[in-house]
Parts: structure tokens; sequence; C-alpha cells
């Protein structure tokens, strides 16, 4: 299972099999409805509906991107489609995924990683990642190993390290919070 996972998510086996928060990921799995469960199967097996897939079961000509005309259209340029239409579609998500992290008292260093990493992944996903918003040292640990090891197309797809959950829960403790940086890493996958 891990080394199905790993090789289309250009993932380092061990990584993922070392530094994901697996108990998070098995129980945002179990919390999924049954078409968002049968959803992520058919998206991390390859099967979703893209250009490339849908000329193989030869339910199309070619297989171009609908919206700006790329060849070969494939998951992850469905996430990355520089188009106009596509843009404006992610931005709000964007926004509203910004939101959601103050709501759920997320670090404001690991809020800014986030929003500031997907904004530059989405802009330009073969280009340099921007700085680590944070001068505390785990959370720049962390952030490194998402952003370099793990990837943000592996974040989208729900996988989040460990150590970015282990800041969380340090900063709930230290806020007197009673949440728990498992439960938040739950939520984080969802909303991915």
């Amino acid at each position: 299972m891990v080394t199905f996972l790993a090789n289309p998510l250009f993932i380092d086996d061990q990584r993922v099999h070392t530094d994901l928060p697996w108990h998070s990921f098995r129980k945002a799995r179990k919390e999924w409805s049954f078409p968002m469960q049968k959803f992520i199967s058919k998206w991390l097996s390859g099967d979703t509906a893209t250009g490339l897939v849908m000329k193989r079961r030869k339910q199309r000509l070619h297989a171009h991107c609908p919206r700006c005309g790329e060849d070969n259209e494939h998951l992850l340029h469905v996430l990355i489609c520089p188009a106009e239409a596509t843009v404006d579609f992610r931005k709000p998500l964007l926004t509203d995924l910004e939101t959601w992290l103050i709501d759920e008292d997320t670090h404001p260093n690991i809020a800014d990683y986030l929003i500031t990493g997907l904004t530059s992944w989405f802009e330009d996903p073969f280009g340099t990642e921007p700085a680590i918003p944070s001068t505390i040292p785990s959370i720049r640990q962390a952030a490194s190993l998402q952003s370099q090891k793990i990837g943000w197309y592996a974040h989208l797809c729900g996988f989040i390290v460990e150590p970015l959950v282990t800041c969380q829960q340090s900063y709930n403790s230290s806020i007197q919070s009673r949440r728990r940086g498992k439960r938040w890493a739950i939520r984080l996958i969802h909303r991915c």
C-alpha cells in the first residue's frame, strides 16, 4: 500500500511509511461519505476522468484539457491548470482554507506557511519554494519536510507530515486549548 501511494505522488517509500500521520489519515477516510471515499480512491489510483483516462477508455478522441487546451490532461494538470476559469475557481477555495485555518486556531506560522505554499505552488508548481514564514525551529523543520520531501500535490491528496501535527498540538497546549492536534489533522485532510 505504501509503495502504491508513494509512486504516483513522487514520494520516497520510507517517507510515506514514517513521516505521515496514518492514524489521522485512516480516521479521516473512515469519516468521509461513501461517494467521497470512492472519489479519493479513484483519484489516488489515477482513475479519475482526466483527458488521458478518457482517451484510454475511448470516450474522447483526444486527451486535451477542455479549459486551456494543453495536451495530455493528467491529475496534476487538473489541479494547476492555468486557464482563467480554473484560477478563478481556486482563489475562493484558498480564501476558504485560510478562514478555516484561522477558525481552527491553527498556529499563525503554520497557517501562513500552508496558504503561501499552496498559492505559490498553484502559480508555479515547478518553481522555487517560498521562504518558510517562521522563526520557530520545529515549524521550520516540519514545513521543510512537507514542502521538500512530501510536496504540495501529496498535501492536496491529504498527506500532511506528522511534525506539523505535533507543532499544532504544542500550539494548542500553549494557548490552553482543549483541541487536539490529531483532530486538527483529520479536519485538515478533509479540507484538502
